[in-house]
């Protein structure tokens, strides 16, 4: 059952237990704060078609969801499609959805193809060392 892809990637997280329907705590062996993850059957479905099954070994869409939520934010939910971090488990979510890993690296991917430049820099990518500041 797909359900039990979520619990088991949530178990390589810390302990986790379904405490009520589309509930589930998750108690990390880290000693961080418990997370309490709140999605149905259904919504984990949509979760599952956009980034795929959970993988182990490999850095996937779930590693860098766990990995990036900072300690605010305690909940994971179901909100526009997405599964996202947030600091509360009322909807709408305390912090927007961020660009997936997959669509960064395709959009460098695409500006390298292009000769583009991507990304934020303090100063012209193209500058001479002259023109640098300092």
């Amino acid at each position: 059952m797909q359900w039990d892809l979520l619990l088991e990637r949530m178990n390589r997280e810390g302990e986790a237990e379904e405490v009520t329907p589309g509930r589930i705590v998750v108690r990390p062996s880290s000693g961080r704060t418990d997370l309490t993850v709140i999605l149905t059957p259904e919504q984990w479905e949509q979760v599952l078609d956009r980034h795929g099954i959970p993988q182990t070994g490999t850095f996937d869409f779930y590693d860098e969801l766990l990995g990036s939520t900072c300690r605010d934010q305690r909940f994971l939910v179901f909100w526009e499609g997405e599964l996202v971090a947030s600091t509360r488990e009322q909807l709408p979510s305390t912090t927007p959805p961020t660009t997936p890993l997959r669509e960064i690296r395709r959009r460098l991917a695409e500006a390298k193809a292009t000769g583009a430049t991507f990304g934020w820099f303090a100063y012209r990518p193209d500058a001479t060392e002259e023109e640098l500041p300092g």
